[in-house]
Order: C-alpha cells, then sequence, then structure tokens
C-alpha cells in the first residue's frame, strides 16, 4: 500500500498539525463507538433517552456511534482498524497513494463484514450487536438479504467474502500479498522453536518418570517389593535380548569364517591347475630336441 516518496511527503509543519489532528480526531470516534448506549440521543429504541448521554465521549460522541452502528454496523470496526493503518503509514513517512480509490476500498470491506455477520453470526446468536433489531446496520442486513434471496445462503456467502476480499486489496494491497510470506516466516520461526524445545520436552519426561516412581516404604511395603520384582524382571528380559543378540553375531562371524575358508580353498586349486598346464605343453617341444 505504502510508496517511499519524499518528495511527496516532505515532514513540514503543517503536515505534523494535520497528522496530529487526525489522530485526535480517530481516538476520539474510538472512544464514542466503544462506549455506544442505546439508550443515548438520538436513540428510538427506547421511550426515554438519557439526559445526559452515557457516552465517554458526550452527546456528539453518542450521535456519531448511533450512526455508526446504524448505518454501518459492527464492520465500523475493521473501518476504523484500517484509518489507524493509514495514520501508522504516514507517521513513519511514507504517502498514501490514490486515497479516493483506498477510502472506498476500505468502506467495501467494512460491509461486507456487516453483511458476513448478518449471515453468519446474527442465526446462531452470537454477537447479535448493540442495534437492537438492526444488528448487522442498515447497509450490512439489507444487502445480505437481497443476495439471499437471489443466490442462496452459499451463494451470498460466496460474494461476500469477493467483495471483502477485492476491498482489502483495493485498501491495502501490499499489506495483504505481504500476509502469506509473513505467515511463512512466523511458521518457520515457531518449528525452530519448537525444535530448540525438544531437550526440555526430554528433561520433563524423565523428572517425570522419576517422580512417578514408588518411594521405598517400611519392611513389607508391598509397592517397593512390586517395583523391584518389575526391575529385576526388565533385567532378565534385557539379558535375554542381549544373549540373543550374541548369538547371532557369533552365528553371522562363524558363517563369514566358512565362507573365507572355501574361497581360498577354490583360489588354491585354481592355482595349482595353472600351475599344472605349461608343464604339459613343454613336454613335446623337449622330446622334438
Amino acid at each position: 500500500m505504502p510508496e517511499r516518496d519524499l518528495r511527496q511527503f516532505e515532514p513540514t509543519l503543517l503536515r505534523r498539525v494535520l497528522w496530529l489532528v487526525g489522530g485526535a480526531l480517530l481516538v476520539f470516534v474510538v472512544v464514542a463507538v466503544a462506549g455506544f448506549d442505546p439508550a443515548d440521543p438520538p436513540s428510538t429504541l427506547v421511550s426515554t433517552v438519557n439526559s445526559p448521554a452515557a457516552n465517554p465521549a458526550g452527546p456528539v460522541g453518542a450521535s456519531i456511534a448511533w450512526w455508526s452502528y446504524r448505518v454501518i454496523g459492527p464492520g465500523i470496526w475493521v473501518l476504523l482498524a484500517l484509518v489507524t493503518v493509514g495514520m501508522v503509514t504516514l507517521a513513519r513517512g511514507f504517502t498514501i497513494t490514490h486515497p479516493v480509490v483506498r477510502t472506498l476500498g476500505a468502506l467495501l470491506v467494512a460491509i461486507a463484514v456487516s453483511a458476513l455477520h448478518e449471515a453468519w453470526l446474527v442465526p446462531l446468536g452470537v454477537f447479535a450487536g448493540p442495534m437492537v433489531g438492526l444488528p448487522s446496520g442498515l447497509l450490512g442486513s439489507e444487502l445480505e438479504l437481497g443476495l439471499a434471496d437471489r443466490f442462496g445462503g452459499i451463494g451470498s456467502s460466496l460474494i461476500l467474502l469477493t467483495a471483502l476480499g477485492l476491498g482489502l486489496l483495493v485498501a491495502a494491497d501490499e499489506i495483504v500479498l505481504a500476509f502469506p510470506a509473513t505467515l511463512t516466516r512466523w511458521m518457520a520461526s515457531t518449528r525452530h522453536l519448537r525444535q530448540a524445545a525438544t531437550p526440555l520436552r526430554h528433561a520433563s519426561t524423565a523428572l517425570g518418570t522419576l517422580i512417578r516412581r514408588p518411594s521405598p516404604q517400611p519392611a513389607g511395603g508391598d509397592a517397593w517389593s512390586a517395583y523391584e520384582e518389575d526391575e529385576e524382571e526388565e533385567e532378565d528380559e534385557d539379558g535375554w535380548y542381549e544373549d540373543e543378540a550374541d548369538d547371532a553375531y557369533d552365528a553371522e562371524e562363524e558363517e563369514e569364517e566358512e565362507d573365507e575358508d572355501e574361497d581360498e580353498y577354490e583360489y588354491e586349486d585354481e592355482y595349482e591347475e595353472e600351475e599344472e598346464e605349461p608343464a604339459i605343453e613343454e613336454t613335446p617341444a623337449v622330446r622334438k630336441a
């Protein structure tokens, strides 16, 4: 999303002042939305509204929270999160390209999240939202109901997920595209941590084995005698396995020695035959002479 451009973003006094004002407004809106009370004016959910407003941001904050939940719904929090990312990007000295298009993408993400809330969570009664009768906001509820009537539950969910992905790509393309690489690095680091923790697991297992051993009891104690019997049986089994292994190893050595002896005998016979053949060939030559 951000592109480094020092010519377009110079740290002038005016830009710093605007950033501080924007940051203060963002904090004010977050406090107002977090302190939403359905009984604060201009609420129509109750017959008698609070006077004064219970919202920590006052009547202005109560109005902002009311219209945010009524129009956008729970997706307002996603919108505020994307705005926070933009403020951090500007504070780091980067410039945000195509701000209008990215703002539209952030609004699309917020509406898609509210519509998915209406499709998935409201039927289950999970986080019904602070706005009674309109838990997902006007835009999210109407969008999900219209899509569900035409494409069904699965079709509407696929469309909303696609809209969510497109909105994220438009609003914060570099962050979205860098997420898989970041996730891969995180998984690799956790794998290294698990490998480093292997000695600790072995040590804890050994410690647990020592702790589980029965403690010695007075003469005639059943637990200690049973434990000694188990140890003797294990030692006998180990000795039996070792004897079998030794016998097998000795048998293999004897077979190898027999094979070597046979090879030596065959080699000597061949050598003797080769020596006898020249002697037979020389006999006629001697007779002719």
